[in-house]
């Protein structure tokens, strides 16, 4: 396997996680509101919400391209929420906008155990790294309190971009700006649909990272952990020098 120049990170659930986790979070910004449910029924009223983003991702939907878009998505993922849970329509704007904005702030987020360690080993291996993300304009901030924009020579957000993934521009967005070849760049993230087909279909290296194990029989390279993608790229090495 070729050892790679660079390689671009996804941001969320690859290299920082939700906390509080998603129906934490929602439960918390409702009790603000005055709003009392159970994780039940949260967990009943996110179901439809979680279809409408699948589809929304499948036919090709932009929503995360400018902050105009991804206000609006959003506004609409949450305000299915909001009916399943029987929430008055006139407070959908109000609750809705109070969630995505939450979800979005920096201080919301937290980095996986492994990650600040993976980072330090494969800058002193000389990979060049950047950040690719479909995420709006907190991106950087979120990078920037969790201690990881240093390790990256850019940081790159769907709707500073004017695409996300998985369409080719972000990518190749990001190897203009690293000044390599796709063949020389991997990408390592946690969305087969987005980090896989996206990356791949530029000429990229796919990493998928699944913790959980939840896709049975990938077809592409797959970590657990940032650690392994540390081994990963050390046995590249070790490969071409027995070679």
């Amino acid at each position: 396997m070729r050892r790679p120049k660079a390689i671009c990170f996804d941001m969320g659930y690859t290299l920082l996680m939700h906390r509080p986790t998603g129906p934490d979070l929602y439960r918390r910004v409702l009790a603000e509101c005055e709003i009392d449910v159970s994780l039940d029924a949260l967990e009943g009223a996110l179901a439809p919400a979680r279809e409408h983003y699948i589809r929304s991702t499948r036919e090709g939907r932009d929503f995360e391209a400018s902050m105009e878009e991804a206000t609006r998505f959003w506004a609409e993922y949450n305000g299915i929420i909001l009916s399943g849970l029987g929430v008055p329509d006139e407070r959908h704007q109000e609750v809705g906008e109070k969630i995505y904005t939450t979800a979005w702030q920096p201080e919301n987020w937290e980095i996986f155990p492994e990650v600040m360690a993976a980072l330090q080993a494969l800058r002193a291996e000389g990979i060049r790294m950047v950040v690719i993300s479909n995420f709006v304009d907190t991106l950087r901030a979120v990078c920037e309190l969790h201690q990881v924009a240093g390790f990256f020579e850019d940081i790159i957000a769907s709707v500073e971009a004017g695409a996300m993934k998985p369409d080719p521009r972000i990518f190749r967005l990001a190897l203009r700006r690293l000044g390599v070849d796709a063949a020389d760049a991997w990408h390592v993230g946690d969305n087969y649909w987005a980090d896989v087909l996206g990356s791949r279909a530029v000429g990229m290296t796919p990493v998928l990272v699944d913790r959980e194990r939840a896709v049975p029989h990938p077809d592409c390279l797959t970590v657990r952990s940032l650690d392994e993608l540390v081994e990963m790229l050390r046995a590249t090495e070790d490969s071409e020098a027995a070679a």
